[in-house]
């Protein structure tokens, strides 16, 4: 599936809003059988992160859910033992984080994803506010 799963375009869009590096690298896990889809764990290497992706999936205009749900931080939201996650709905227990990166590093599928003009953020697209470039005024001195 990893040919036609659409993940290479969905992380073109992810970086466009919500990355500020020139280049992203991402490590992408076996698909596995859900009960309604299937999906892929996506390490973000450069972003300190794993991402929870349906798949087939695409290029999207809003990337929301996948920030603030589908998104363990790796700095932030990750607990030693299942005992401390107490409850939280988006801790994750140490060792299911440690099996994930294993799965994303081992499987060999990377992508990378350089900032250009081919995946910025369309003007309008709910996300962080594209660079605004300075108006160009015919005689104005340019910055």
């Amino acid at each position: 599936m990893a040919g036609d799963d659409g993940v290479q375009g969905f992380l073109e869009g992810f970086v466009a809003t919500y990355s500020n590096a020139e280049v992203d690298f991402f490590y992408v896990s076996p698909a596995k059988k859900g009960q309604f889809s299937d999906s892929v764990w996506i390490y973000w290497m450069t972003g300190n992160a794993l991402l929870f992706v349906d798949v087939p999936t695409e290029r999207l205009k809003d990337y929301e859910r996948y920030d603030r749900k589908s998104k363990i931080r790796l700095a932030t939201d990750v607990v030693p033992t299942a005992d401390d996650i107490q409850g939280s709905n988006y801790l994750a227990e140490a060792k299911f984080v440690e099996d994930i990166l294993r799965d994303c590093l081992s499987s060999s599928r990377k992508i990378i994803v350089k900032k250009n003009e081919t995946n910025q953020r369309p003007e309008g697209t709910p996300g962080k506010p594209s660079p605004s470039k300075p108006s160009q005024v015919p005689g104005a001195p340019h910055p």
